[in-house]
């Protein structure tokens, strides 16, 4: 096993995310609830503990194969960056009362969480060899398959323009039918059945992939435009990145696609992130007193949060052995809804925002991470399988967006309603023209 040597740049870097996102999640959520805490109090945390979680975060280091890109290796340092060492920074260390924060009107069986501490500090271990996991299987580039579905890109084009435009028609006829109270206007309850599946379709897979492969300005904008209509008609926040990657899709392929080092980029990306949240919010709270962190409690505490709400709920409660799942649900004609089951338990918003493992958490208990993490890699390699020069460059966008939304979403939801099934088939086309390494 050819192992990484850990190099001073990615101690250093890990090091300063790593405080960032103890300084964002203590100012940012945990000062709201003291009003005596201050700066002293942040560095006085520093003890035993953080230097066992600095190595924690360190140890999948060793087993990065190869840099180049791939979805698996997209997928993995966006995991890692987003939920693995977040959740470390918030949940490892036992003298942390976030617990109590996330879940004050729950009565806990234990000084920490109602799982007993051994079984946590477990699951932080195998965890930890999860995502080492992934780094080891998903960091290595398939040689693609050089047979394809050699079909015409007019063709595609076509077809994918006039979806589009429905699209845009649909969103236009809603923007214009609740002009005067937009900002009240949320449809996300509505994205079911079709509908749903459409608007997912579009928003991860199609829409992206027409922005590429067409050169007209006008229909770049009128793309652009159609996100910024879905984000103001259902509020899902994760639409504003979507929107940063179409404006600077050049110097995202540029930074990211053609990285030698996609860790270390993302890495730089993120503790740039991480600062310009701390002084905005920083400075909205200590000037006028507004405290409303929402953005950075969205990216790095939710999906953590909603992982410990799994981790807690199926260690009181027996597994659904997959039958949670839309389809083997209604084979076995179970009718409880997992996500509502847990919202109702812990009172709060649905944890649907959730990361792929958790369809294995459910299913199989702790262990079941693993069944989650052979799934991910049997896709990642299928993807690899047909991925060649010819369909990267078509497909980056909609590879990066599919990553970011299977951290959001558990796995067979995203095969199915957000559209990784239909990226796998885009990703078997060979198109024709030679002109689209150009595009």
């Amino acid at each position: 096993m050819k192992l990484l040597k850990l190099n001073l740049n990615y101690i250093f870097l890990i090091f300063i995310y790593f405080f960032l996102i103890k300084l964002n999640i203590d100012h940012f959520v945990f000062k709201s609830h003291s009003i005596d805490y201050s700066f002293i109090d942040f560095f006085k945390k520093f003890n035993l503990f953080s230097i066992i979680e600095i190595i924690t975060i360190s140890l999948p280091f060793f087993f990065i194969k190869n840099k180049n890109f791939n979805f698996g290796y997209l997928f993995s340092v966006i995991f890692y960056l987003f939920l693995f060492i977040p959740f470390i920074c918030l949940f490892f260390d036992p003298s942390s009362n976030l617990i109590k924060i996330f879940f004050s009107h729950i009565i806990f069986s234990t000084h920490y969480i109602s799982i007993e501490t051994k079984e946590f500090y477990f699951f932080i271990f195998i965890f930890t060899i999860n995502i080492s996991f992934l780094f080891f299987f998903l960091t290595t580039k398939s040689s693609p398959i050089k047979k394809s579905l050699n079909i015409n890109k007019d063709l595609i084009e076509k077809i994918l323009l006039i979806s589009f435009l429905i699209f845009f028609c649909l969103l236009s006829f809603f923007i214009l039918k609740e002009f005067n109270q937009l900002h009240f206007v949320n449809y996300r309850s509505k994205l079911k059945g079709l509908l749903g599946y459409y608007f997912y379709w579009n928003i991860i897979c199609l829409l992206p992939t027409f922005f590429l492969i067409q050169r007209n300005k006008l229909l770049h904008y009128m793309i652009i435009l159609s996100y910024i209509f879905s984000f103001v008609l259902f509020k899902i926040k994760i639409l504003l990145c979507f929107i940063i990657f179409l404006i600077f899709k050049d110097l995202i392929y540029n930074r990211i696609i053609n990285s030698k080092d996609l860790l270390k980029t993302f890495l730089i990306i993120n503790i740039a992130t991480l600062i310009i949240i701390f002084l905005i919010n920083f400075s909205l709270w200590y000037f006028f007193k507004i405290h409303d962190p929402t953005y950075f409690q969205r990216i790095f505490v939710s999906q953590p949060k909603n992982l410990l709400m799994y981790l807690d709920f199926f260690n009181l409660n027996s597994n659904t052995m997959m039958t949670h799942i839309g389809i083997i649900g209604k084979l076995t004609q179970n009718d409880n809804n997992i996500f509502d089951l847990i919202a109702n338990f812990y009172r709060g918003g649905s944890p649907t925002s959730n990361v792929y493992a958790v369809e294995g958490i459910a299913a199989f208990g702790v262990w079941g991470i693993f069944f989650s993490t052979f799934l991910i890699i049997l896709l990642s390699k299928m993807l690899s399988l047909f991925l060649c020069q010819n369909t990267e460059k078509y497909l980056y966008l909609t590879l990066i967006f599919q990553a970011v939304y299977m951290i959001n979403t558990p796995f067979f939801t995203n095969l199915f309603t957000y559209g990784i099934g239909i990226t796998l088939i885009f990703s078997l086309i060979g198109l024709k023209k030679k002109n689209l390494h150009n595009a």
